[in-house]
């Protein structure tokens, strides 16, 4: 199941965020209407009638920077971050915000992602950067932490996962109308393989990207849910019920 081009509409961007997405996915045309949703002049983003509405269409905005690869399967070099760094630290051509946009970010060679984190880390003014992966264990540790995380990938659902999914948003819902706490929640969760959970509660986020709902708020649980599923991925011990309690205590918080 992936985020469709509708969903992306209502996402509030962070200043950097890193997407992870499925291998068939054309991140460029993904990410168009988040694109115009950041850039638009208009009251109702995106309104497609303004000037940054038209540039965008046109495929020519003058403040949206597109650093890829330069031919297939090769890598992205420290030449093109630096052009890039002589780019966002001037001020904006057309729009109030510059939109930096890397696709495929784990082809960026050692020196370039070094590169790359000294702007995320302290970056100018009004600029925001959106990098997307197929494969995130090929992303720098440090860079991926600079940014938050969000994947719109997601494997074929099995049955458990659905139920689970239901389980969960109905956890949710009892916490919030305060007929269970939060360690009576986790309880119901007991006997379930923690990957199945973790990857119902992924469709649950998905889910309230879909519905608008609390943005933001999701994409804080979604970063913190990558680095448990990349933990479980490596058999690193952990606590599944201190995990599920935390991730339960974001959402109703």
């Amino acid at each position: 199941m992936n985020l469709s081009l509708s969903k992306l509409e209502h996402i509030q961007c962070p200043q950097s965020l890193l997407l992870v997405l499925n291998e068939t996915d054309d991140a460029e045309s993904l990410l168009k209407p988040l694109l115009a949703r950041m850039l638009c002049d208009g009251a109702n983003k995106p309104c497609g009638h303004c000037k940054q509405c038209h540039h965008l269409a046109n495929h020519m905005h003058p403040d949206v920077t597109v650093v890829k690869p330069e031919k297939v399967g090769a890598q992205i070099k420290i030449d093109q971050i630096r052009a890039l760094q002589k780019t966002i630290y001037t001020t904006p051509l057309c729009a109030t915000k510059r939109m930096v946009f890397i696709t495929s970010a784990h082809k960026l060679n050692e020196a370039a992602s070094n590169a790359l984190l000294k702007s995320i880390e302290e970056p100018p003014q009004n600029t925001y950067f959106i990098l997307t992966t197929t494969s995130m264990r090929q992303i720098s540790t440090t860079l991926a932490s600079r940014c938050v995380k969000f994947s719109l990938a997601q494997d074929e659902l099995s049955p458990r996962v659905l139920e689970v999914e239901v389980l969960f948003r109905t956890s949710i819902e009892g916490i919030n109308q305060h007929q269970a706490s939060v360690c009576e929640a986790v309880k119901r969760f007991t006997g379930f393989p923690l990957d199945d959970v973790l990857s119902a509660i992924q469709l649950y986020m998905h889910k309230e990207i879909k519905s608008n709902s609390h943005t933001m708020g999701i994409f804080k649980q979604s970063d913190m849910l990558l680095d448990i599923k990349k933990k479980v991925s490596e058999n690193i011990p952990l606590n599944a019920t201190l995990l599920l309690e935390s991730i339960f205590i974001g959402f109703v918080c």
